[in-house]
C-alpha cells in the first residue's frame, strides 16, 4: 500500500505522537487526497447530492418553524382566553348575588322598592351641555368634508329661542287595555 504525504501526516496526532489509523479511514484519505485529487465527475455528484439534501431538508425545517411559531401564538391566545374566562366567572358570581342585582337596578334603571318615593332633582345650569359635548365628539368622527357639508346644509340654531321644555313628570307605567 502506497502512502501519500497526507496519509502519513494523518498518523501524527497532537504533539507529534503517532497513532495507527483504522484501515478504512486510511483508504478514504488515500482516495480523497490521492495524487490526482477528486475528478470533476465526483465534484458534480457531491455538489448535486448536497443540493438535493438541502432541498429535502428545507420544507420540513420551514414547516417546523411555522408550527413552532403557531404553537407560541396559540399558547398566548390560550393564556388570554383563560384570563378572560376567570374575569367572566367572577362577573357571573357577582351577578348571582341578589344584593348586587338590586343595587344595579337602583343605579342604572332607577328602580325603587315598595314604599319608597322616587324624586328627580333638576339642578340649575345648562341642561344641554352633555348633549352638545356628545354632538361635538360625534362630529369629530366624520371626515372634514362631511362636517363642512353638515355645517352648510343645516341652519344655525336661533340663540334667542328658548330651549324646549323638559317634562318634570316621571312617566308611569302605561296601562293600555
Amino acid at each position: 500500500m502506497v502512502q501519500t504525504p497526507r496519509a502519513a501526516e494523518s498518523k501524527k496526532g497532537h504533539g507529534g505522537f503517532e497513532f495507527e489509523a483504522p484501515a478504512l479511514w486510511t483508504k478514504f484519505l488515500e482516495r480523497f487526497h490521492g495524487g490526482e485529487g477528486m475528478s470533476p465527475r465526483r465534484v458534480v455528484i457531491v455538489v448535486t447530492m448536497v443540493c438535493f439534501l438541502g432541498l429535502a431538508l428545507a420544507a420540513p425545517l420551514r414547516t417546523f418553524f411555522e408550527m413552532r411559531s403557531e404553537a407560541a401564538s396559540v399558547a398566548a391566545e390560550h393564556a388570554m382566553l383563560t384570563s378572560e374566562l376567570q374575569v367572566l366567572e367572577a362577573r357571573k358570581a357577582q351577578l348571582d348575588d341578589p344584593d348586587y342585582v338590586r343595587a344595579q337596578a337602583r343605579e342604572r334603571l332607577g328602580f325603587v322598592t315598595r314604599g319608597e318615593t322616587p324624586y328627580i332633582v333638576e339642578l340649575p345650569g345648562n341642561q344641554f351641555a352633555p348633549q352638545e359635548e356628545a354632538a361635538a365628539v360625534h362630529d369629530s368622527d366624520h371626515p372634514w368634508y362631511k362636517n363642512l357639508w353638515d355645517s352648510v346644509s343645516q341652519p344655525l340654531p336661533d340663540e334667542n329661542a328658548p330651549p324646549p321644555p323638559v317634562p318634570n313628570v316621571i312617566p308611569g307605567p302605561s296601562s293600555t287595555p
